[in-house]
């Protein structure tokens, strides 16, 4: 897996979402906002650098964020917006 494509929340009602060890390089815009009820992503050892606006836009339960062991060089605005 290299790339994060949007979930569908009419098919997908997930509180923990574990995409670790996969080779991430990039997560599409907004990917996760209709999971409204993610609680815990885990996405550590993968291949990230940027954490874009608005990728986990509107996750208003999110507690956990394991990012280690990624390349991250940098978090834009909005990242962890919410409306």
């Amino acid at each position: 897996l290299k790339k994060v494509k949007f979930f569908n929340s009419k098919k997908f009602y997930l509180n923990s979402l574990n995409l670790s060890f996969n080779d991430i390089t990039e997560i599409e815009k907004e990917s996760f906002v209709d999971l409204i009820n993610l609680e815990d992503v885990y996405l550590q050892f993968n291949k990230l650098n940027t954490l874009k606006s608005y990728y986990f836009a509107n996750i208003l339960y999110l507690r956990v964020l394991h990012l280690s062991n990624n390349l991250i060089l940098s978090i834009e605005t909005k990242t962890f917006w919410n409306n």
